[in-house]
């Protein structure tokens, strides 16, 4: 993976969730990054090693959950059409 990459493009391609992904590829800040985007929690001073194994305990495991949920999101139309005013049960244009 190049580490020219910022996280959000590392997690916009989603590659990381693929079965054969080696998270030891990724940088700290990758690492950090993929994993508070999925709302997993580690120390401040933890090290690569800490990183990689808390990517494949919360990511790796659950990468098949992940990748269904990105599949749905994928799905969902960006352009606010199907925004509900609840106020008045109307469509927001």
């Amino acid at each position: 993976m190049a580490s020219k990459l910022t996280t959000q493009d590392i997690i916009d391609r989603g590659e990381y969730l693929e079965p054969d992904f080696e998270p030891s590829a990724l940088t700290v800040v990758h690492l950090r990054g993929i994993l508070h985007h999925h709302d997993v929690t580690v120390p401040g001073n933890a090290a690569k090693a800490v990183l990689v194994r808390a990517f494949q305990d919360h990511i790796t495991a659950n990468a098949q959950n992940l990748q269904r949920t990105r599949s749905k999101n994928a799905l969902i139309d960006g352009n606010g059409s199907d925004i509900l005013d609840v106020a008045t049960g109307e469509y927001i244009q």
